[in-house]
C-alpha cells in the first residue's frame, strides 16, 4: 500500500464537537472521523502506509478499515461513492415506504437562490415572528369554531373532499422541501437529489439534504432542517386568516380550511422525532449527534455485549431513551398502518389484491429461477 491519493476539492472540516468531516463536494459525500483517523489519514497522504504503521503502531486490519471508508464514499482518486442497493425486486412493503429520484436541482437553486436571500435575514425574522404568534392567538381564540366548521365539512361533502386535501398535502410537502432546498444552498450546501416519496400509498416528495450535516455551524444546520417546518407554520397562518376573512360558502373559504388541515397535519407527522422525518433531523442538529437512531441501538448493542463504549458521557443518556422509545414507536405505529393497509385492500378490493399478490408471487418465483 502506498500513499493515499485525495480526490482534487476534498476538504477536511473541522467541527465544533470535536470531530472531523471530510467532505467530497463532487459526489456529495462526507466521511465523520475522530481525531485520531483524521490524524491517520493526514499521514498517509505523506507517507507510505508501511511506514505510517511503524510510526504510529496502528495494526493492518484498521488501516484498511480506514481505506474501505474512503474507498466506499469516493474520497480517493479512482474510486466512487458504494450506492445503496436495496432488495432486488419489487415487494408489497415497499409501497409503505417509497423513494423515486426525479431530478437535481443544484443548478437551478443556484441560479435563483440571490432572489431569495431576504428571507433570511433578521428583519424578515422578525415579521415572520409577529405573524406566526399572531396567527398561533388567533387560531387558539378560534379552535372550537375550526373544529366545528371541520366536522360539518366531513358530514356534508364527505368523500368529494379526500382528492383536493391529499392535493393541498402534496403541494404543502413541495414547498416543504423547497423551503429545505434553498435554505441549504443558501449556506453553501449542495442539493443533488429531489425525488417522488410514498408513503402508505400515500404520494409526497424529497429533498437529499445530506450536505447539510458539513456545514459548521450548528444553527445553521437546524435552520436548513427547520425551513421546511417554518414553511408549514406560514401557511397554515396564511390559511388560518384566509378562511377567516373570505365570504362564507365560498370555495375559496373550502380551500383555505382544507389547506389549514393539510399544512397542520403534514407539520404534526413532520415534528416526531421517532420517525426518520425533520423531527428526527431537527434533533440531530440540535443535539449534534450525527447517526442519531443508529448510535441509540448501537450503544445497547454494546451494553448487552459487553464490549467497551465509545460514545461520550454527556450523549449516553439521551441515546439510552431513544431506542425504546423509537422501537416502540415503529412497532407500534408502522404496525397499525400495515394492518389497516392489508385490511382495506382485503375489505374494498379483495380480487384485485389478491391478483397482485399472486402476480407478485409469481415474479418472486420467476426470479429465483432466473437466478439459479
Amino acid at each position: 500500500m502506498g500513499r493515499v491519493c485525495l480526490k482534487a476539492g476534498v476538504h477536511w472540516i473541522e467541527h465544533p464537537d470535536g470531530y472531523w468531516l471530510l467532505r467530497n463536494p463532487q459526489d456529495v459525500t462526507f466521511l465523520q472521523v475522530g481525531a485520531d483517523d483524521y490524524t491517520l489519514i493526514r499521514q498517509l497522504e505523506l507517507l507510505p502506509a508501511p511506514a505510517v504503521m511503524a510510526r504510529t503502531g496502528v495494526g493492518a486490519p484498521d488501516l484498511r478499515r480506514l481505506l474501505m471508508l474512503l474507498s466506499a464514499t469516493g474520497m480517493l482518486e479512482g474510486t466512487t461513492p458504494v450506492q445503496r442497493s436495496g432488495r432486488p425486486g419489487f415487494h408489497p412493503l415497499q409501497l409503505l415506504f417509497l423513494r423515486v429520484p426525479l431530478w437535481n436541482p443544484d443548478r437551478w437553486l443556484t441560479r435563483y437562490v440571490h432572489l431569495l436571500k431576504w428571507l433570511w435575514t433578521m428583519p424578515t425574522a422578525g415579521v415572520l415572528t409577529l405573524f406566526l404568534t399572531t396567527s398561533w392567538i388567533v387560531g387558539w381564540h378560534e379552535q372550537t369554531q375550526i373544529l366545528i366548521t371541520g366536522q360539518k365539512l366531513w358530514m356534508t361533502a364527505g368523500g368529494s373532499l379526500l382528492l383536493p386535501f391529499i392535493l393541498l398535502c402534496g403541494c404543502v410537502v413541495a414547498l416543504h422541501e423547497l423551503a429545505h432546498a434553498f435554505t441549504l444552498k443558501h449556506y453553501g450546501g449542495i442539493v443533488p437529489e429531489i425525488g417522488l416519496l410514498v408513503i402508505c400509498l400515500l404520494p409526497g416528495c424529497y429533498t437529499d439534504t445530506t450536505d447539510s450535516y458539513c456545514l459548521v455551524r450548528r444553527r445553521q444546520r437546524s435552520l436548513v432542517v427547520g425551513a421546511g417546518i417554518l414553511c408549514q407554520l406560514l401557511l397554515a397562518g396564511i390559511a388560518l386568516w384566509a378562511w377567516l376573512l373570505l365570504a362564507p360558502g365560498t370555495w375559496l373559504k373550502t380551500t383555505s380550511y382544507l389547506l389549514l388541515g393539510a399544512a397542520l397535519l403534514t407539520l404534526a407527522v413532520n415534528l416526531n422525532p421517532l420517525a426518520r422525518f425533520d423531527g428526527y433531523y431537527l434533533a440531530v442538529a440540535a443535539t449534534g449527534i450525527n447517526n442519531l437512531r443508529a448510535r441509540s441501538f448501537l450503544l445497547y448493542a454494546h451494553w448487552l455485549s459487553g464490549t467497551p463504549v465509545e460514545e461520550c458521557p454527556r450523549d449516553q443518556g439521551l441515546l439510552a431513551l431513544y431506542a425504546p422509545a423509537s422501537l416502540l414507536y415503529t412497532l407500534l405505529v408502522f404496525g397499525h398502518l400495515l394492518g389497516w393497509v392489508v385490511e382495506w385492500c382485503l375489505i374494498q378490493i379483495p380480487a384485485l389484491s389478491l391478483a397482485l399478490l399472486l402476480l407478485w408471487g409469481l415474479y418472486q418465483v420467476l426470479q429465483r429461477c432466473l437466478r439459479i
